[in-house]
């Protein structure tokens, strides 16, 4: 297949210079050539820019010219880019210290008059053209990646815009639903058994819906950076003595039997108070919803590369294959746990993972099917005065 023919254009005001590089690109015999000629750097530049005899596929551009340099001629063709509009080989007759320079003023290649030859001029110009091909490409790449990020974060934000909206429709008409069904479940005459029933399932229904209500308002206030979360010393022994007392009757329960870690001295981290408390009730929520009946729950602390915390949570649940453990942090993802009967909605490790972040620390989960699971999070620790 007969390749094109290429169209160079040659900046330089020596004549005989310019002969002798069209005789060589003659010679060569694996390309046709045509050949456009300026004299001066501007000329040039116009003839590039507003080509009255075809598309040029290549300059060859002399580095020293009556009005300009090579420089100078680069960044007209530039145009405020850092790539100019069509391959640049710099031709000098001088030694060139300034090949860098030349090579990130936008030139594609350049090289010495005097080293010069028919095989190495047009391989120069042929991996000019090539390289040139695949930096626009690459440029056309990522202006596509850069509009298509634009648009994922518009559409990312609407998302975030409506379901806040709705969540906050959708709650209020709730909790008067709510209120109402309380009111039948106290009033006088009492329900009778049949209708106790049928309340008990709406107010299942309704708390069970106005909690992931909530949860989807707090998960679309951490993806729109509008939560502000403090920064504080916390005593990890009383947001667990805390914690502790909240979970017991939960876990007494199941049968589930309990161990909190005894501090000898005090252990402080840097994190939010109540945000430390919310993701650690969580994870004890899930270590006693999936644990066994009679199972067994240990929390630890430990310290972590000198400057972090891990508090861990380790169940007797039946833990989690592979690829759950790869779908984990999906929101509303269950696991499979949907159509079971334990409740839940698939946000909560998800917020309390995105709460560690903002924090300054991470959160993470080993786990064994048939044995349990340790999900843990790691926050900066305070040093404590000598």
């Amino acid at each position: 297949m007969k390749r094109p023919t290429l169209h160079i254009l040659l900046i330089d005001d020596n004549a005989d210079d310019c002969a002798d590089l069209r005789q060589m690109l003659l010679q060569s015999g694996r390309r046709r050539f045509q050949f456009s000629q300026a004299a001066l750097g501007a000329d040039g530049v116009r003839m590039v820019l507003a080509p009255e005899h075809g598309a040029v596929d290549c300059v060859l551009l002399d580095y020293a010219l009556p009005d300009m340099n090579a420089l100078e001629v680069l960044a007209a063709l530039c145009q405020g880019s850092d790539l100019p509009c069509c391959p640049v080989v710099v031709v000098t007759g001088a030694s060139v210290d300034e090949g860098q320079q030349l090579l990130g003023a936008g030139a594609q290649d350049y090289i010495g008059k005097r080293w010069a030859s028919t095989d190495s001029l047009t391989r120069a110009i042929e991996n000019a053209i090539d390289r040139f091909s695949l930096l626009l490409e690459r440029k056309r790449i990522e202006s596509a990646l850069v509009i298509a990020k634009a648009e994922a974060d518009a559409a990312n934000l609407a998302k975030t815009e409506f379901l806040l909206r709705m969540s906050h429709e959708l709650r209020s008409p709730l909790n008067v639903i709510l209120g109402f069904t309380q009111l039948i479940e106290t009033g006088q005459p009492p329900p009778t058994p049949g209708q106790q029933k049928s309340v008990k399932q709406i107010l299942q229904a309704g708390w069970y819906l106005l909690g992931l209500i909530n949860e989807i308002l707090e998960l679309s206030a951490i993806d729109s950076a509008s939560m502000v979360l403090l920064s504080q010393e916390v005593s990890l022994g009383e947001v667990l003595a805390d914690c502790n007392a909240m979970i017991q009757p939960l876990a007494l329960a199941r049968g589930i039997d309990l161990h909190f870690p005894v501090f000898s001295q005090p252990c402080m981290v840097q994190a939010d108070p109540v945000r430390i408390k919310q993701v650690l009730l969580n994870l004890l929520t899930n270590a006693i919803k999936y644990n066994r009946s009679g199972g067994r729950i240990d929390v630890r602390c430990t310290a972590e590369d000198g400057a972090l915390v891990r508090v861990s949570v380790e169940d007797t649940g039946l833990g989690l294959s592979e690829a759950q453990l790869a779908q984990l942090f999906q929101p509303f993802n269950r696991l499979g746990q949907e159509a079971g009967t334990i409740t839940g909605t698939g946000v909560g490790l998800v917020i309390s993972k995105r709460l560690v972040e903002m924090m300054g620390g991470h959160m993470g989960v080993q786990s064994t099917v048939g044995v349990g699971s340790c999900f843990w999070f790691a926050l900066e620790a305070v040093a404590l005065p000598a």
